[in-house]
């Protein structure tokens, strides 16, 4: 329950407040429908003078068709709307005069023009990079490389991104802490199966990225690093359409997928279906060294893991929505996602314990991974006008996981001809619900005032249990080092409030605060200390940009963030390297809190930007440490002292020649750490650059030929140091002669560049180690896609071709 119960009064009389302080001034505004009485988006309105038709103003539709003039003088005008594939339209003569402070104009509504529907097509191509003040955002759809790749793919092609795929965790911009969201509706499962289930999501159901680094105090305060907003491609528009799509590849292993979709759309009733499924028999490599000195001589570990691995991944979207009346509607969205992975490993190790002594072993590793996730979210809007509206939504999900795992291990050493025998067995289970109920409320205080507030709780619960079963010369026991159980009971309150204000045509500002107050209760019974914290916190955002000329314009972003202990650590699970190196979890995270500034300038196609972010304990996963009673070397997450990042970001886009696009992001980044686990803690620094770059050529014959890479310096991840790794990628796409389909060729990491090489050398702590993961990127996919259904959506998608007006608005 949320304890500072004045906070909501405050954020009510706040923006009342600064509702009361805006002069009153004569403002026009209005909507614009077709005849189905379907707001029409991106849509030109003119307002004109009546006595010439002179142009007095102009505006661009926005998402739900309305549009606003601010600051007319008294007089009498029209109106005239133009859109593609419509009617043009002129109202009747209107006036305006001063005792009207506000005039809410009528809804215009226009008619089709079938033949201007007729053969229409639109050549113009979005960039597959565009950037916003607070948000990059990577579209997904113009990107020939990604054409039958995975989300995860997507997500390692984009600016900033870094995917981990040993541990399953994410970084945006040199920050961990990121939270994922699937249609502007945050996942709430672990990172680690949010990395599995993008692993195995089919990047044709996607539409866009959306890189939220300061994201506005309407979204959750988790995740310092921001937010990663996947949109889906789900036709709204009137008729029916049908999708279907298969990939085959070769990564060293067979790759296969299969996605298909089905979206239904009449007056009252929207539906859509998608399903995908994916496998991945891809045979990864991971190697590992660590070196411990001891008094007279160094001890050196080297181990080689061979993966035969196996994973298949489902995924079912479907949602269904009913317009009660004309103001109330009722939506229903059913997730499922399943993952099956199996994987039967060879772990060879040498560990040189003296001068004269190799310990050999070698480990025959059999895991099973299974994950199941349903999620059911109940959602009912409500417009009490053209200007306010409410939305009420409820959300449950269910995550199961059960993760058996089996190790054989035999002993040899150089000065026997006799070996040993160890067995572990390895059983996890963990069950995670959630309940989360909330509500949002936006409304236009003014043609130029929108304002929004929000109230949210959320429940979750989960009860861990781990065993480890050891047995050796028939002699079987249980670990009670690594086996316990751990429950995690968890609630979060949240209260919001926001407001848009543009005070003239030059400038946007957008400010608002959000309350959070989360109760948390952890308890372990193999020894590990609990967890029983409240506490609160506020988290202002402000944006603002102001337009210099036609051609530039400069931005300021500031927000406040935390980002929680994922439950993957709190129920932490035992993974063996090898007979000496674990990877397990840490219920003694905290939470982390961080600050971040953006500024930026924007000239025509090129972006400039300086951003600077500074976290308190910062939560790093894959941290080494040493147990020095059994020599162990213990690789989870732990919690920085403090971690600062400036960042110098530039973005650019420019043609060649006519059809040949090349957009560039490059930034440089300075980085500094300071750990707090260590018996003796280190302090370092780092200068690391980042470079994506993609170039499409537009060929006869319908042809695409697209080019992209990404690079990447060494940098810091925590006391760790991951070294230099990039790729490159080709494809090209050849749309069908029918226009409903489109068949792409794609190599994935061409020179075979993105395996991971991750070093630890902290000498004030006895460690020495070498990471290396190859997840067999490199690959060949042929990908073909067919659409099919009513003309008339493709017709009707023509409305949302006018992107460069709509930023000019923006």
């Amino acid at each position: 329950m949320i304890k500072n119960q004045k906070f909501t009064g405050f954020c009510s009389s706040l923006a009342l407040m600064l509702c009361l302080n805006v002069n009153a001034q004569i403002n026009v505004s209005g909507s614009v429908i077709d005849m189905d009485s379907i707001p029409v988006p991106f849509a030109h309105v003119l307002l004109l003078s009546a006595n010439d038709s002179s142009l007095v103003k102009g505006a661009i539709t926005d998402d739900f068709g309305k549009y606003s003039f601010v600051d007319i003088y008294s007089g009498t005008y029209l109106l005239s709307t133009s859109v593609v594939g419509f009617s043009p339209y002129f109202s009747a003569n209107f006036s305006i005069n001063k005792t009207d402070p506000e005039i809410i104009g009528s809804t215009i509504q226009i008619k089709e023009d079938a033949q201007m529907l007729e053969g229409v097509t639109v050549a113009a191509r979005q960039n597959l990079y565009e950037r916003k003040v607070d948000r990059t955002v990577v579209n997904v759809k113009n990107s020939v490389t990604a054409t039958g790749g995975t989300a995860l793919e997507v997500l390692e092609k984009s600016p900033g991104i870094v995917v981990n795929r040993q541990n399953g965790s994410i970084s945006m911009n040199g920050k961990s802490g990121v939270t994922i969201m699937i249609n502007g509706k945050m996942s709430r499962l672990p990172l680690d199966a949010v990395v599995q289930m993008l692993e195995g999501m089919s990047s044709s159901n996607i539409e866009k990225v959306e890189l939220i680094t300061t994201p506005p105090a309407k979204f959750d305060a988790e995740g310092n690093a921001g937010i990663i907003n996947f949109i889906t491609i789900d036709s709204p528009d009137l008729g029916t359409n049908f999708n279907l799509g298969g990939t085959l590849g070769y990564n060293g292993s067979e790759i296969w997928g299969v996605n298909g979709g089905i979206n239904h759309k009449k007056r009252k009733i929207g539906a859509f279906l998608n399903y995908s499924i994916r496998g991945d028999a891809a045979k990864p490599e991971w190697r590992n060294e660590s070196s411990i000195q001891q008094q007279d001589f160094i001890q050196t570990i080297k181990s080689i893991n061979n993966r035969d691995a196996l994973a298949v991944v489902q995924n079912l979207r479907a949602g269904l929505s009913y317009d009660i009346s004309e103001k109330t509607s009722f939506n229903v969205l059913i997730t499922g996602y399943q993952r099956e992975w199996n994987t039967k490993d060879e772990i060879i190790t040498q560990n040189i314990v003296s001068v004269d002594t190799t310990l050999s072993t070698i480990g025959l590793v059999d895991e099973n991974d299974k994950l199941n996730s349903y999620a059911t979210t109940l959602g009912l809007s409500h417009n009490f006008s053209d200007s306010a509206k409410i939305n009420v939504e409820f959300d449950y999900l269910y995550y199961d996981k059960n993760q058996p795992s089996s190790y054989d291990n035999t002993f040899t050493t150089n000065n026997s001809t006799t070996s040993t025998s160890e067995n572990i067995l390895v059983e996890r289970k963990i069950p995670i619900n959630f309940e989360v109920f909330k509500v949002d409320y936006s409304t236009l205080i003014k043609p130029n005032i929108s304002l929004d507030l929000g109230v949210k709780g959320s429940l979750s619960n989960f009860t861990n249990t781990v065993t480890v079963l050891r047995s050796a010369e028939d002699l079987r026991e249980i670990d009670e080092s690594f086996s316990g159980v751990a429950e995690l009971d968890e609630q979060i309150g949240a209260v919001y409030t926001s407001i848009e204000w543009k005070p003239n045509t030059k400038w946007n500002i957008q400010g608002g605060i959000r309350y959070e107050y989360t109760d948390t209760f952890l308890s372990s019974t193999n020894g590990d200390m609990g967890v029983d914290r409240e506490f609160g916190n506020l988290f202002p955002s402000l944006f603002m940009s102001h337009v210099l000329s036609e051609d530039s314009k400069i931005t300021f972003a500031f927000s406040r963030r935390i980002s929680r202990p994922s439950f993957n650590d709190l129920a932490p699970s035992v993974f063996f390297i090898n007979p000496t190196t674990i990877l397990t979890g840490n219920l003694n995270l905290r939470p982390s809190l961080s600050k971040g500034l953006d500024f930026g300038y924007e000239y025509k196609k090129l972006w400039l930007s300086i951003k600077y972010n500074y976290t308190k304990n910062e939560i790093v996963p894959f941290q080494p440490e040493i147990d020095l009673p059994t020599e162990t070397l213990i690789f989870r997450s732990q919690n920085l002292k403090n971690n600062s990042t400036l960042g110098l970001h530039m973005s650019m886009s420019f043609k060649i020649v006519q059809g040949w696009d090349f957009q560039n992001t490059a930034s440089i980044n300075f980085d500094r750490i300071e750990s707090q686990h260590l018996a003796n803690n280190v302090r370092y620094r780092k200068t690391y650059l980042a470079y994506n770059g993609v170039s499409s050529i537009l060929l006869p014959k319908d042809f695409i030929l697209e080019f992209s890479g990404n690079f990447r310096t060494s940098s810091l991840l925590g006391v760790s140091t991951l070294q230099s790794f990039g790729r490159f990628d080709i494809g090209i796409k050849k749309e069908l002669k029918n226009g409903n389909g489109t068949i792409t060729l794609v190599g994935n990491d061409l020179f075979g560049t993105t395996p991971r090489r991750r070093v630890n050398d902290i000498p004030e702590e006895n460690i020495n180690t070498f990471l290396f993961y190859d997840f067999r990127l490199r690959s060949i996919l042929l990908k073909y896609s067919l659409s099919l259904g009513n003309s008339k959506i493709k017709t009707l998608k023509i409305k949302s071709g006018a992107e460069e007006e709509k930023k000019r608005v923006e």
